[in-house]
């Protein structure tokens, strides 16, 4: 929805799993959420991934750093 939540600090591999390591936006950490959060590398929360452009669009991420 054209939030931004963070920035993409690593990737980091569990199982078989890639996981974004997101470092929170400042406007989100100053309403007391995490200050980092994990978003699965998988269809069902990667939109799009527009490297040229340094963008990545998630779905339920917002819930995802809710729930960290």
């Amino acid at each position: 929805k054209g939030q931004l939540l963070g920035i993409v600090e690593a990737i980091d591999r569990i199982a078989e799993t890639d996981y974004l390591y997101i470092k929170t936006d400042k406007a989100l950490t100053d309403q007391k959420m995490s200050a980092s959060f994990l978003i699965p590398y998988v269809d069902r929360f990667i939109e799009k991934a527009d490297i040229e452009n340094k963008r990545i669009d998630v779905i339920d991420g917002l819930s995802l750093l809710e729930a960290s």
